[in-house]
């Protein structure tokens, strides 16, 4: 994230001065081709920013896996959550509704 606020902060200053210099060049001191080019180096430090942003999403989305419990059906995305879990109500009335309904099938 570091690396990013970094890219989005050289772009913001690249394309400050861009406009500075197509202020002068407005005003008749011809650096349009300069601001220009600066521009475009501020569009690609924004679009490098935009795909590391990207990649971080999709590693973080990536890392991420849902686990449901079979008995009570609760899903949660932390393991130490779904431990937990085994030992609330919810899962204990489930529990003690399924080996009923065994006992009551045999």
């Amino acid at each position: 994230l570091a690396k990013l606020e970094e890219l989005r902060a050289e772009a913001a200053d690249i394309e400050r001065r861009a406009g500075l210099l197509m202020k002068d060049a407005k005003q008749g001191g011809g650096y349009k081709n300069l601001s220009l080019t600066w521009s475009r180096a501020a569009k690609e430090k924004l679009d490098e920013a935009e795909e590391l942003e990207k990649s971080e999403q999709k590693r973080i989305a990536e890392s991420i896996q849902p686990k449901s419990c079979e008995i009570c059906g609760t899903v949660t995305l932390d393991e130490a959550k779904f431990q937990a879990h085994f030992h609330f109500d919810v899962h204990e009335g489930y529990k003690l509704v399924r080996e009923r309904h065994a006992q009551l099938q045999a």
